[in-house]
């Protein structure tokens, strides 16, 4: 497979790696001229928004709503303009009446792990993260870790609280993904 390509949903070479004398995890996509650099984020739009509008309930629902559908999406202005924005009460809203993860979803419940953060009010936000998720997690912390001069076989600290922050997890993930030795170290706690 060639790792400059893109597919939704996202497919990754596990044993895919530059060159190790190489400043860019994927040199073509890392240096392409502006202007091909838009053309393919819209490309990557029109596609992650037609996968959203036919596998979520939630996202045809808003869109036919406003009046959008993915096939009017013809440039980064009209993502902007034309696309809604969709916000925190919307996704809660969404939850609560189709309980428990919301009619968002894209993928099967059967095909993911749960996340679930807790806010003081109003109720829980449930995430789920699919195990192609986890993938995605790791392809892009490993390509943020290269990209950071850490190459396979490194010695990586991840000094971060390992909890519901997926932030933490995502590093160890990457470090994996990229072949390095990683060893968590949470701050200490104070007496």
């Amino acid at each position: 497979m060639q790792m400059e390509q893109w597919s939704y949903p996202a497919a990754y070479d596990e044993s895919y790696f530059p060159p190790p004398d190489s400043r860019c995890w994927f040199p073509v996509r890392e240096t392409m001229p502006a202007g091909d650099r838009e053309r393919a984020i819209l490309e990557r739009l029109q596609q992650v928004c037609r996968y959203a509008y036919e596998h979520a309930p939630f996202y045809r629902r808003k869109w036919d709503a406003a009046g959008f559908h993915p096939s009017q999406l013809k440039s980064l202005e009209d993502f902007e303009s034309r696309v809604p924005v969709v916000t925190k009460t919307d996704l809660r809203e969404s939850q609560a009446a189709t309980p428990p993860f919301g009619d968002y979803l894209c993928i099967p419940e059967s095909e993911s792990s749960t996340c679930t953060a807790r806010a003081e009010r109003p109720p829980a936000d449930r995430v789920l993260v699919g195990r192609n998720d986890w993938r995605t997690i790791a392809n892009a912390h490993a390509r943020i870790m290269w990209a950071m001069g850490m190459r396979p076989g490194d010695l990586i600290c991840i000094a971060a609280v390992f909890s519901l922050y997926m932030g933490s997890w995502g590093a160890l993930a990457g470090a994996e993904r990229l072949g390095a030795k990683a060893f968590p170290s949470a701050p200490a706690r104070r007496a």
